[in-house]
Order: C-alpha cells, then sequence, then structure tokens
C-alpha cells in the first residue's frame, strides 16, 4: 500500500482554484489529483536514468558509437544525480570518451548477459579510452560511479618503434582527475600504454588537503597487458595509480602485464603516492610484468595492506617516504606474500628502478628519511620468498634504509636453491627483527645508517 501525506493549506488552494474555474471537485477527487501528481513526480525521477541505445548507440562492435554515447551523457549531465545504463554488447568508438562534470554524482553501469559476460568499449587507438574529469576546487565536489564494463585500446608490442616509448605521452583505460566520491566495481581494462586505473588531482603535491579525493573504492577489477615505458622520468606504465586519496580500499583487484605478448615490463602493478592516506589493500594479486609490484611514495602513511600477493618482480616493494615526522601514519603490512615468481628468465626485460645496483633490486627496499617517535612502517607475518626458477640477481632479499620500520613474525626463504646461493638481509638503520624466521642460510647485515 502506497501512503502519502497531503497538504491541507494546498488542498484549500486547489480547492480554491477549481471553485473560481466552476469546476466542482470533492476531497477524494483532490487526494486522487495529488496521488497523480506524486506518482508523476517519481516518473520524472526515473527519466534520469539514460539508456545509451535510446541515443543511437548499435554495440554491434563495427558502426561507432561515440556520437551516442556523447549524446547519452550530454543529457544525463544535465541533472545533479543521474545514471547511464549500456547494455551488453561491444560498443566501438573512435575517440575518448569524455565525461567532464564539476558537482553533480554520474553513475555508470553496463548490464551483463546470462553469462555475466561485461559489456565492451573499444577503442581502435593507443589513448585513453575513458576521461572523467571535473575541477580542482579547494574542497573536492563531485561523485562518479563505475560498474560492469570492459575498456580497450590498441597498442601494439614493445619495440624500437613504438610511437610512445621514452616520451612523456600516454594514455589510461580508466582516467579520473579532480573529484570527491569515486566508487570503481567489476571494471577490465586491457591492451593501454600508459596506466590501467588511474585517480589523481591534476595538481599532485602541495594543494589543500580538502582538494584531495574524500574516498576512493577499486574493487573486483582486472587490468591486463597494461605497461609504458619512459626510463629517464619514469612516470607511468602501471596497473592502478591512485594519488591524492584521504581515504578509501583497494580490493580484490588482479593485474598482469603478459611480457610474453606485450614484450616490456610496466612500471608498477599497484602505486600509492602523493598526499595518499588511509588506503586499504586487501586480497590483490599483482601476478607479473612490472618493474616493481607496488609502489608508495610521498604519502602521509595510514594504509593498511593485507593479505595481497605481491609477485612477478624481482623488488615486490619500494617504500620512498621522505618526510616520516610523529603526525605521519602507520603503514602496516600483514599476511602479504612478496615473491619473483612468474619472473621468466627465457625474456629479457628493461629494468628501471635500481637496475644498476644488485641490493636496490631487492624484493623489499624501503628507503625514508626524518625521524619520529615510534616505528611508522611495519611488517607482520608476511613471507619474503625468491625463487630460483625465475629472474633473481641481487645478492639481498630486503634492502632497508628506514630508522622507522619494525619486522616481526616475518618468514624469508629462497626455493628451488639448486646453487645454494645464499642471500642477506642489509640493514642499515639497526632495525631490530623480533622472532622473523630466516631459512634457507639466509644472513642479516647491520650497518649504521
Amino acid at each position: 500500500m502506497l501512503y502519502y501525506r497531503v497538504n491541507h493549506s494546498r488542498l484549500g488552494l486547489f480547492r480554491y482554484i477549481m471553485l473560481k474555474l466552476n469546476i466542482k471537485i470533492t476531497k477524494f477527487a483532490l487526494h486522487f489529483l495529488l496521488l497523480f501528481l506524486f506518482l508523476f513526480s517519481l516518473q520524472c525521477r526515473a527519466d534520469m536514468v539514460y539508456n545509451v541505445k535510446n541515443f543511437g548507440a548499435i554495440g554491434d562492435g563495427k558502426i561507432d558509437d561515440i556520437l551516442a554515447f556523447e549524446r547519452c551523457f550530454a543529457a544525463a549531465l544535465k541533472n545533479t544525480k543521474s545514471r547511464v545504463v549500456i547494455p551488453y554488447g561491444k560498443y566501438k568508438i573512435s575517440r575518448t570518451l569524455m565525461i567532464d562534470f564539476l558537482k553533480q554524482e554520474i553513475e555508470v553501469v553496463g548490464l551483463m548477459n546470462a553469462l555475466n559476460h561485461v559489456p565492451e568499449i573499444v577503442l581502435n587507438k593507443n589513448e585513453t579510452v575513458m576521461h572523467v574529469k571535473g575541477w580542482l576546487f579547494d574542497v573536492s565536489k563531485g561523485v562518479f560511479k563505475i560498474s560492469n564494463l570492459s575498456l580497450k585500446a590498441n597498442n601494439p608490442a614493445y619495440s624500437s618503434s613504438h610511437p610512445r616509448i621514452n616520451n612523456n605521452r600516454w594514455s589510461a583505460g580508466l582516467l579520473i582527475t579532480d573529484k570527491s566520491d569515486v566508487f570503481i566495481s567489476n571494471i577490465k581494462v586491457s591492451n593501454v600504454y600508459g596506466t590501467g586505473i588511474y585517480v589523481a588531482t591534476t595538481v599532485q603535491e602541495q594543494i589543500l588537503r580538502s582538494a584531495r579525493f574524500k574516498y576512493l573504492e577499486i574493487s573486483n577489477c582486472s587490468v591486463e597487458n597494461v605497461w609504458g615505458y619512459n626510463p629517464s622520468l619514469d612516470n607511468y606504465g602501471d596497473g592502478i595509480y591512485v594519488s591524492n586519496v584521504a581515504s578509501g580500499s583497494i580490493t580484490k583487484n588482479t593485474i598482469f602485464n603478459n611480457v610474453s605478448i606485450t614484450k616490456q615490463l610496466g612500471r608498477a602493478g599497484i602505486v600509492l603516492e602523493y598526499m595518499d592516506e588511509g588506503i586499504r589493500l586487501s586480497g590483490n594479486s599483482v601476478l607479473g610484468g612490472y618493474d616493481r609490484a607496488l609502489h608508495i611514495e610521498k604519502t602521509y602513511g595510514g594504509h593498511n595492506i593485507v593479505n595481497n600477493k605481491f609477485l612477478g618482480s624481482d623488488m615486490s616493494l619500494i617504500v620512498y617516504e621522505p618526510v616520516i615526522s610523529n603526525d605521519f601514519k602507520i603503514i602496516n603490512f600483514e599476511k602479504n606474500v612478496f615473491s619473483n615468481k612468474n619472473m621468466d628468465k627465457k625474456l629479457q626485460f628493461n629494468k628501471v628502478y635500481g637496475k644498476d645496483s644488485y641490493g636496490d633490486r631487492s624484493l623489499l627496499n624501503l628507503l625514508t628519511s626524518g625521524k619520529s617517535i615510534g616505528k611508522k612502517i611495519v611488517f607482520n607475518n608476511n613471507e619474503i620468498t625468491v625463487d630460483e626458477r625465475f629472474v633473481y640477481e641481487s645478492n639481498a632479499i630486503v634492502n632497508n634504509r628506514s630508522v622507522s620500520t619494525k619486522f616481526s613474525n616475518n618468514q624469508y626463504k629462497i626455493i628451488n636453491n639448486i646453487g645454494k646461493r645464499k642471500l642477506g638481509i642489509y640493514n642499515y638503520s639497526n632495525t631490530n627483527m623480533l622472532n622473523d624466521l630466516l631459512l634457507d642460510g639466509i644472513q642479516i647485515f647491520n650497518f649504521d645508517q
């Protein structure tokens, strides 16, 4: 049963108008009229859902649907809150799909088929597939939600003649800039040169904290065969890149760059950078194809990194925090696996970070400056494993140049070590390791920093 409230002052006004018009109307008729107006208003709200096929999109993978998408979003952006629906199909577009808004709340939803396959948006160019942009306000504004879509570009494999390598021009599968709250779920990004999912403010340093994204959620996404190579600046080529976010979660995502297809490493599987704070990474799998699996740099800390797999690189983790102060929040690493597994010896890779230093290419690399009360980077109950079946040229398994770190209950080991090679933990800060289990002859070497 539908209940509604009648405003009696409005009831009297309607009756007065009707009497002036010499139209007799009963109280029942007035109630019926108000009910009709209420239901009509609900219908108007329902009109805030926009279907791209109602604007001419075909979704057959042959006809260019970019104009239909642009018309649909132009209509949706006239409202303060809208949803754009993309039925199952393969939508070819000829240029980047730009979604430009300031304060609105926009949701994009793909409708899956009976087999739970998501709609595809395919750009047959080496460009950004979807760019969601806003404005860098002093207090961030605008909400964007997206789910159940596949975004593909056309990026050729690495070669010396690749048009983008060694230059500062890159693309993204999903590029989101200058928003308040962002929710990304079940998005598949593939075959992009640059970055798979990129979330950041357009100015990344020395901005107000209130200008950052208030909240970000990236869950159940996959990034496949996304890479980039610009070693002089080392500034792109990531699976998931996040900066300038005040809080959020990155959970249950899978990132894999198959170098047997792409012929080159990307920069990093996941990056947390520039003013990020309070990010939870949980249940993610970086399976390989990146210069380093996880890169954390110039953040405010507060990250909780739990139950992830960081594989496929001889540098699973780099933490570079040049300012560790008392208000820097603890970064917690717990129950993660760090390993070089999946870094195939038969393939040649162009490494970037610390490529001329064996020690700096170890699985865990920690470099911080400044001193604080208490330990700010904490490792507890993690598994750090070198598998000698795969690429590992370093003589170190850990390279710690941070006085702010704490290790406890971690396990370090070498497997498939036919040559009985020895590895060391190079500790330049005299950090204590409490109840850590060192297997296979791994030793600790302490040095004064």
